[in-house]
């Protein structure tokens, strides 16, 4: 009772604000007008067509109408903040509680794989070169104010929440390479105790260490664990999602914590990577399924009003996009087209493929007899909803694929990781464990882990053959002075040129040009940055292409004027 009379109170001071805020905004018919605009129109001719001012005070209207919601809210339902708060503080307490109470031996193997983890992701986090995506991140997103970061996407790999830290991330007193990669750097650790912890609910401590080693190798795991994009927030969230949706299946009736588990999963990973509907709709339908089956009325309109809620709260988390870059610039942006359902399917076994490498490093044959292999056995001998709803959430991609006609790239894949490991967690629990003790399927772990490692160690050469290449263009560029560089149409590596120049703080002009390459261009740069030309015409025009580098180049071309 006193809990909730403080929550009102709060409540009617944060309504009172807000309402005092929203009053105090002096254009508010220019911003609603622009909210009308936007819901018309793809994205914006030009996102930076707002003054400073404008911005300001759309910023100020979002944080005031924020007030103004919680306010309400409090007022209303303040049971429901108090139950919501009081779960949120039970987990948190569950998970540390687990850590702690670890047998030494657990602590001193999941402590040396944490130690290890964080001396290599360190590594690569110091001496990798900027991966053109970071590169943008750092520009156009979250080097500047919040509200661009919460607002900007005009282009899909603004993860809004990775965004957000990192623009946090930049105030470090470290250099800037380093405290962009910060927020992943430290997702990374976090995720290696939380699989940890996940798996020794799901199945047993012993198995998890097993499983944790060698997830943590994987190559999207490495790969995700250094570079500053959001995918490692996003796999954490699906995590979470996938540890709930199991939980709520096992339950005889649905443990509200864990639908405060389902809201907060559902935020993170749909604020960080909208893509995050692939994972949460499947585990969704498939527990409705479940529910429904077992005629579970109650649970199942407890279930649906949790994800309403969840769906309510991210819509209002992209309410900048929708109110600045218009609501379709993430329901149909222009870098996500959609396909025929036909060229859908004719990608089925290009696209698999490549996610069978990026994930496992197999071909996807291999793979696929694999995946048709465990469906085999546990289908005779332990079919379980665990494992059903493991099986579904890979099987059931293709569909949603072709119903929502687009074709992802692998990383969006990246999570069923978690579900697979599950499945080889059973699989061992069940045949091999009884066979094999532990201290050997240890051994066993450990060197399929740096079987994956000295993978990643040759993969990431190539992988990021691109980065290391301008790398040593901005070298090179540097080294010569240049003060002048053009950027031709889609050459997207010149991000990489710019973050250097700026993280230097050397100053070099440049045009970043939206339509085919105008040979008039020509006495305005010193150098080109270009798709492959004719020989013929850069004789005529007097361009020569610069080879310098001991790696081989991408397809975007460094030219020098030597006319």
């Amino acid at each position: 009772m006193k809990k909730n009379i403080i929550l009102k109170a709060l409540g009617v001071l944060s309504f009172i604000i807000g309402v005092l805020d929203i009053s105090r905004i002096s254009n508010l018919p220019f911003i609603f007008r622009r909210i009308h605009n936007n819901f018309s129109q793809v994205i914006p001719q030009d996102y930076n067509q707002f003054s400073i001012q404008n911005q300001a005070e759309i910023f100020h209207l979002y944080l005031s109408l924020s007030l103004l919601v919680v306010g309400i809210l409090l007022i209303v339902f303040p049971k429901y903040f108090s139950r919501f708060l009081l779960h949120i503080k039970q987990l948190f307490t569950s998970f540390i509680s687990f850590i702690l109470g670890l047998k030494l031996q657990c602590k001193i193997i999941i402590s040396l794989l944490i130690l290890i983890n964080i001396s290599i992701k360190f590594y690569l986090v110091k001496n990798m070169p900027v991966f053109v995506d970071e590169a943008w991140t750092y520009i156009v997103f979250a080097q500047k104010d919040i509200l661009t970061a919460m607002s900007n996407y005009t282009a899909p790999n603004n993860h809004i929440l990775h965004s957000l830290l990192v623009n946090l991330s930049l105030k470090l007193p470290v250099d800037t390479l380093t405290a962009l990669r910060f927020p992943n750097f430290f997702a990374n650790i976090l995720m290696v105790i939380s699989v940890f912890v996940v798996y020794s609910k799901l199945l047993n401590k012993r198995i998890s260490i097993l499983l944790t080693i060698i997830f943590s190798s994987t190559f999207p795991m490495m790969y995700y664990g250094y570079i500053a994009r959001g995918y490692m927030i996003y796999i954490w969230a699906f995590l979470m999602l996938y540890f709930t949706g199991i939980r709520i299946l096992q339950s005889e009736k649905i443990n509200s914590k864990y639908l405060t588990l389902w809201i907060l999963s559902g935020i993170i990973g749909f604020w960080t990577v909208p893509a995050f509907l692939y994972p949460l709709f499947s585990i969704f339908i498939f527990i409705t399924y479940y529910l429904i089956r077992l005629k579970r009325w109650y649970d199942i309109k407890v279930f649906f009003i949790t994800n309403f809620i969840t769906g309510v709260i991210v819509l209002y988390l992209y309410l900048p996009v929708f109110i600045i870059s218009g609501y379709k610039s993430v329901t149909a942006n222009r870098y996500v087209s959609a396909w025929s359902r036909i060229s859908v399917i004719k990608t089925f076994n290009e696209l698999f493929d490549k996610t069978s490498w990026f994930l496992f490093n197999l071909p996807l044959v291999l793979t696929f007899a694999v995946f048709l292999g465990f469906i085999y056995y546990f289908y005779k001998h332990k079919w379980t909803k665990e494992i059903q709803l493991s099986m579904f959430l890979i099987a059931v991609v293709p569909i949603l694929m072709l119903i929502h006609a687009v074709v992802p790239r692998e990383r969006i894949w990246t999570y069923w990781l978690i579900p697979v490991f599950y499945v080889i967690g059973v699989f061992y629990q069940e045949v091999i464990a009884p066979k094999l003790s532990f201290n050997k399927s240890l051994g066993l772990s450990i060197t399929v882990a740096l079987m994956y490692l000295f993978i990643f160690s040759v993969r990431i050469t190539s992988y990021e053959s691109d980065s290391i290449y301008m790398k040593k263009m901005v070298k090179y560029l540097r080294n010569h002075k240049a003060r002048s560089i053009y950027f031709g149409k889609d050459t997207y590596l010149g991000y990489n040129i710019i973050f250097y120049y700026q993280v230097h703080k050397d100053s070099i002009q440049y045009k970043e040009s939206f339509t085919d390459f105008n040979k008039k261009e020509i006495p305005n740069y010193e150098y080109f940055l270009l798709y492959e030309l004719d020989s013929i015409f850069c004789r005529k025009n007097g361009l020569q292409k610069v080879n310098y580098a001991d790696v081989m180049p991408p397809s975007q071309i460094l030219y020098k004027r030597v006319r």
